[in-house]
């Protein structure tokens, strides 16, 4: 009797677990083939590196008095994998035309190194002194074009590339300097773009008030370095800048 008992007892716990076993089976063929597709077409998952500069050292005299030191700054970066992509140039052109708005409004200063500008009639003109960089603009990995090429065709080409036809020229220069400035830093996820530096903390909510619009415009604080005693002993000291393209 009780091996009787046993014997049912057994084939229960046996059919217990294949049921439960049946049901993973069935909802593994679920999810895997029937609703697979759907499954993947909602994967929305995004993972990116995000850098974090380093503090320098501090450097003393020999009675311990701060030659050079170390202090905290904001600066606007674009994240590559939240900013508008090349493909999305409508929509990328707008937001750095409304950034380059909102700063010129609270009077703070962006990173402008195109070496073109506008002269008083708005005709586009070559910085002088800028060379190399005009060199760089016009060579085969920017715009292509011949060595004697003018400014207005390197402002026309400029303007097709990154389609700016519908602004007017003083905007259109101004957000070329931009991308033109992107393209050749090398601009992608792993090399945020700096848009600006030491931005004031009321710009930065102006920024983050409207995240929806500005996407992928973060504020990162970065250390930057302080020289108490102004241009003393540089050949010793030194100075810090971002590298070229081409070193990097």
């Amino acid at each position: 009797m009780n091996l009787k008992k046993l014997n049912q007892r057994t084939g229960a716990v046996v059919g217990l677990l294949l049921a439960v076993m049946l049901g993973f089976v069935l909802t593994l063929v679920h999810v895997q083939l029937i609703e697979g597709a759907g499954y993947a077409a909602a994967d929305t998952v995004k993972s990116s590196k995000a850098p974090i500069p380093a503090s320098r050292g501090v450097i003393l005299d020999r009675n311990g008095v701060p030659l050079v030191e170390n202090r905290a700054s904001t600066s606007i970066v674009f994240e590559h994998p939240f900013f508008p992509s090349k493909e999305q140039k409508p929509e990328r052109n707008a937001l750095i035309a409304a950034l380059i708005a909102l700063f010129e409004e609270h009077k703070t200063a962006w990173i402008d190194n195109l070496p073109l500008r506008l002269d008083s009639r708005g005709q586009p003109q070559f910085v002088p002194g800028r060379e190399s960089d005009i060199a760089a603009l016009k060579g085969k990995d920017m715009l292509a074009l011949n060595e004697y090429a003018t400014a207005q065709n390197c402002m026309d080409a400029l303007t097709a590339r990154y389609e700016l036809q519908d602004f007017p020229p003083v905007t259109a220069r101004k957000i070329a300097s931009v991308i033109y400035e992107m393209e050749r830093l090398r601009y992608n996820t792993g090399n945020p773009y700096t848009f600006a530096k030491e931005a004031d903390s009321t710009l930065v909510s102006r920024i983050k008030e409207n995240s929806a619009f500005y996407r992928g415009v973060e504020a990162q604080i970065v250390p930057t370095r302080y020289y108490p005693e102004g241009t003393l002993a540089p050949h010793i000291l030194g100075r810090v800048a971002a590298i070229n393209a081409e070193d990097y």
